[in-house]
């Protein structure tokens, strides 16, 4: 090919058959984005349990979920909902919280959010993700200004979050409501978590040098001196 027929090549008109077909072959293949999820069917499934006044679900919204669920108000699984809600309040649903946490969940309707309870519940039984729920509980169950967590809501938060975790829940129950303070520390709260799953239901390897909270301290003398339930005196 002549220098002088190169040069006219490079300088056809756009519209030309062959410049069209070498700018088509040099163009990188285009990428399908995946359709953003339509927002307005999990908008509709939180209509259908708002308030009748403010723009949220509160306890009775939450109580008619639950039905619709077939779970209680009070089975732990709606912690783990909350925290996939990313849900500030107890007995609280924001419209984008409950959107949100819907939307990413997949569900816009109750029948599908309970197609996944089983999968949600198994979190619980995770050391790591359902350590995650558990620290989460603890500012989601605090008021507006409150550091620390009334004694009996933790309570009854350790028997939701712990019954399959700590073999001595019962026995750390009892000594709570005799020997603890009215209002629970956050510390408090976070290291029971660790407690429940490292040291062994016999406390045989529970280190009192290690940074336990002193109310651990306390629980595992007490326990020590006072066996019962196959917990065997460690000296």
């Amino acid at each position: 090919m002549s220098a002088r027929l190169v040069k006219r090549c490079l300088h056809l008109p756009l519209h030309m058959p062959a410049f069209g077909r070498l700018q088509r072959s040099s163009r990188a293949p285009a990428v399908t984005k995946p359709a953003a999820p339509d927002v307005s069917v999990f908008a509709a499934f939180f209509d259908k349990y708002r308030d009748s006044e403010e723009d949220v679900i509160e306890a009775d919204g939450i109580q008619r979920l639950c039905v619709d669920l077939g779970i209680s108000a009070l089975d732990p699984v709606t912690l783990v909902i909350a925290h996939r809600c990313r849900a500030k309040r107890m007995g609280v649903f924001t419209r984008e919280e409950f959107v949100s946490g819907m939307a990413a969940l997949g569900c816009e309707n109750a029948e599908k959010l309970r197609a996944r309870l089983g999968e949600l519940r198994a979190v619980l039984n995770d050391t790591v993700k359902g350590k995650e729920v558990y620290c989460y509980s603890f500012h989601f169950a605090l008021d507006q200004g409150q550091r620390c967590l009334p004694r009996d809501i933790c309570i009854e938060l350790w028997k939701l979050l712990l019954c399959d975790h700590f073999a001595l829940l019962d026995r750390w129950i009892a000594f709570v409501e005799e020997r603890a303070k009215e209002m629970i520390p956050q510390d408090t709260w976070m290291m029971l978590w660790d407690f429940s799953v490292e040291v062994s239901s016999d406390l045989s390897n529970y280190d009192p040098d290690s940074a336990w909270p002193v109310l651990f301290d306390e629980f595992v003398e007490h326990v020590r001196a006072n066996p019962k339930e196959g917990v065997p005196a460690v000296v």
